[in-house]
């Protein structure tokens, strides 16, 4: 469980610094709400191992029936987390729409931001899988969350694969924010979904 979870952090450093970096160069708000995310996910990553750590711990005076709540409290915390992560990569993309033109992209920005989203969506649904696995045979509540959000990460990036190489291909500069008002939605509905289901 530390293993997978310690990967996730460091994939989501890497995914997050890069894609932000590489969206602001190349101007794509598409990218940027995309890095915020994968960056998000390094507190969302945090909460979902540490509840799981105090979820297993003994009983005690305070607690005698077990720490099993804080799971649940986990994934709540992950939910809104998302949440607060959509509103906020709406609000940034509304922001670079506004700030000045958006301009179609040159074909080396159009490689290089595509790329990145590529190579996230590949890495977020690896460890989509991989997080999946573990949190089913350690029936980790708050682990499962973390999967589901490592599965959103790779949604999103597919969202913003679609809005970079939109705006290039067909020469519509509206898409890639278009398309980072789509990531900014399909975090938000994660959110909402994990914190439906923990209240079931």
């Amino acid at each position: 469980m530390q293993r997978i979870s310690a990967t996730g952090i460091l994939a989501d450093i890497g995914f997050g610094i890069t894609k932000l970096g590489c969206g602001t160069v190349c101007g794509s708000p598409a990218l940027v709400a995309d890095g915020a995310h994968s960056l998000a996910d390094l507190l969302v990553g945090a909460v979902s191992y540490g509840a799981y750590a105090a979820a297993r711990a003994p009983p005690d005076d305070d607690h005698p029936y077990g720490h099993g709540k804080f799971e649940a409290g986990g994934s709540l915390v992950v939910g809104g987390a998302l949440v607060a992560t959509g509103a906020a990569a709406a609000a940034n993309t509304a922001t670079m729409a506004t700030a000045a033109p958006v301009e179609v992209m040159t074909l080396p920005a159009m490689a290089a931001c595509a790329g990145v989203a590529a190579l996230s969506i590949a890495g977020k649904e690896w460890l989509y899988r991989a997080t999946l696995k573990a949190g089913e045979r350690g029936r980790s509540d708050a682990i499962v969350a973390n999967a589901h959000h490592h599965r959103s990460d790779a949604y999103a990036s597919v969202a913003a694969l679609g809005g970079i190489v939109g705006t290039y291909a067909l020469g519509v500069p509206w898409l890639d924010p278009l398309a980072a008002a789509g990531v900014a939605a399909v975090v938000a509905h994660q959110g909402v979904v994990i914190c439906v289901e923990i209240n079931q």
